[in-house]
């Protein structure tokens, strides 16, 4: 438990704290290290011909065609001056001042709208928050056996939180009578730390867009016909063999979180801990990219786009409006695949089974496959497939406040295609440029992100069927006819 000063915890879904996250790439006191790591990766990738090192062998991308690094073009460079070009492009990134000693008045240019801290420290700026669990009355702590048992769900309250410090909330949420959001003065201990009881607490946290979105894409897939609840989602997060205190600042043990995760020390402060590879850094030192130029590659390595608002949808350009099809060179004498020879509604059946990106090496054996796969009305209604029921649903706005920014931006697609948009929800029109906007959502550092978390709920929701087919798998509660009244008030059954 840290017992000096303040420190960092993170939503449960989406792994980041409620400032939004890093604001620097990196420590100061950490530079000369992760730059000589960083230029012995490029060293090796460059110059030594060692490819992709086998730490980043679970690469998304594994297994699938990719473009190697031009090596034959390239002269190697000394040690030192190599470690020497990306200390100072990591240098370049600082602000002049660290943020909780300097308190500039903005954080640094190069970082993104919508990526990492939402303002600077000495603002205190933070995202809203749900929180869930047991807070009565008084301390806002729950009420925890002398044997370290916890009341069960079945009384839980849910309540939308604000002023966050080391965990805990100190104001609460509500509607007012006009409908106008109050706010009130009113502690919610949901630190894995608590406050006088510091093991195990079992309130807890989500930040509101990971809640929402939770319920919605849980909803998509009905387990039952019972509605999901906030009274299982708090037992199905205490029932698991391993504790919220046992992993990294209240995740839940054994979930994959895309190696955020490595980002939680005692602040989450900084992007370098979350690097996994250095292939854009040595392209882009190939490219003759040096100082500040090289931070968009150093971005990329670091996997900054874990922290990227998840509502940001692509918006349309020249470039991503257009999809190109391929027309092939006449000839009879070359004979025609076997698959191409098949049944319109054949093949279209055949290719249901393969994700866009297996379609698309596909089209790559052969010109007749490639005319097929990339005809206008063939990629759009397999991609709409996709996007509807399959790979890329996560591209779909999940909530109410989603739907109307997505929205705009869907009918700005459909505005740089030519499409008069009559009313009809954007994305189910049938001429949707589905490929140009899916390529883009592809290349999207929030659409990213937002796949990462759509990945998280997945196993959330795996999570919750065993729940609901074999009930806990650690028994850790007390029974409710045990619990104080001043806890018994509020019940929730999802939704605030």
């Amino acid at each position: 438990m840290p017992t000096l000063g303040d420190w960092d915890e993170v939503c449960m879904i989406c792994a980041i704290c409620p400032s939004g996250g890093p604001y620097e790439l990196v420590d100061e006191e950490d530079l000369e290290d992760v730059a000589g790591d960083i230029a012995a990766e490029v060293k090796a990738l460059l110059f030594e011909g060692k490819g992709r090192p086998a730490a980043y062998a679970d690469s998304p991308n594994d297994g699938l065609p990719e473009v190697l690094l031009d090596q034959k073009e390239s002269s190697s460079i000394p040690d030192e001056e190599l470690r020497e070009i990306v200390t100072e492009a990591l240098a370049s990134s600082f602000s002049g001042a660290d943020i909780r000693r300097g308190l500039p008045e903005e954080l640094p240019g190069w970082l993104p709208e919508g990526l990492g801290a939402i303002g600077p420290w000495h603002m205190r700026l933070t995202r809203d928050c749900v929180a869930i669990g047991y807070f009565g009355e008084r301390s806002g702590e729950a009420p925890i056996r002398n044997d370290g048992r916890f009341p069960d769900g079945q009384h839980v309250e849910t309540r939308h939180v604000r002023k966050y410090s080391c965990g805990n909330f100190y104001a609460t949420v509500r509607q007012g009578t006009k409908g106008a959001l109050l706010e009130e003065n009113k502690i919610s201990v949901c630190s894995i730390y608590g406050i006088h009881n510091y093991q195990h607490h079992p309130n807890f946290w989500l930040c509101k867009e990971c809640y929402e979105c939770l319920y919605s894409w849980m909803d998509q897939e009905n387990l039952s016909d019972k509605p999901f609840s906030d009274r299982e989602l708090y037992e199905v997060v205490h029932s698991q063999f391993a504790r919220r205190s046992d992993n990294f600042r209240g995740l839940i043990p054994g979930v994959n979180y895309g190696g955020i995760h490595a980002t939680i020390g005692m602040h989450q402060n900084h992007f370098a801990p979350g690097r996994r590879e250095s292939r854009s850094i040595a392209r882009g030192i190939q490219a003759g990219r040096r100082g500040p130029d090289l931070i968009p590659h150093i971005m990329e390595d670091f996997q900054c786009w874990m922290f990227m608002r998840r509502d940001k949808w692509p918006e349309p350009t020249q470039a991503t409006s257009t999809f190109s099809t391929f027309e092939p060179k006449n000839s009879t004498e070359d004979p025609l695949p076997l698959i191409a020879t098949l049944p319109s509604d054949v093949f279209i059946s055949i290719t249901d089974y393969l994700s866009l990106q297996w379609l698309l090496i596909l089209s790559t054996t052969c010109q007749r496959l490639r005319a097929v796969i990339t005809d206008g009305s063939f990629l759009r209604r397999f991609v709409r497939q996709s996007v509807h029921f399959g790979e890329y649903n996560y591209v779909l706005p999940a909530t109410p406040a989603e739907l109307v920014i997505a929205n705009e931006v869907a009918k700005r697609w459909l505005g740089e295609s030519g499409v008069e948009h009559a009313g009809l929800d954007p994305f189910v029109h049938p001429e949707f440029p589905y490929p140009a906007f899916i390529s883009a959502c592809i290349r999207s550092d929030s659409m990213k992100n937002r796949r990462r978390i759509r990945g998280i709920i997945e196993q959330f929701k795996e999570l919750w069927r065993k729940y609901r087919s074999a009930g806990w798998k650690v028994d850790r509660f007390y029974p409710p006819n045990e619990l104080a009244e001043e806890f018994k008030g509020q019940t929730s059954s999802g939704g605030i």
